[in-house]
């Protein structure tokens, strides 16, 4: 099995549809993948980390 990795990064300006099919591709793939898919985004200077899986969303980690 392969292991894929998948990052995008939201632009700053304007209501682009090319943001919303990236998001929409990047939920359809956490989804239905077979695997277990981690999505990070870290919160501040020193804030730690907000993790979403499949099963669990925004859940907050100290690192």
């Amino acid at each position: 099995m392969a292991n894929d990795v998948y990052r995008y990064k939201r632009s700053g300006g304007g209501g682009s549809m090319k943001g919303a099919k990236m998001i929409d591709t990047a939920e359809y793939l956490i989804q239905n993948s077979p695997c277990t898919c981690v999505g990070v985004q870290r919160k501040g200077q020193s804030g730690g980390y907000v993790l979403n899986t499949k099963t669990q969303r925004n859940f907050w980690l100290l690192a």
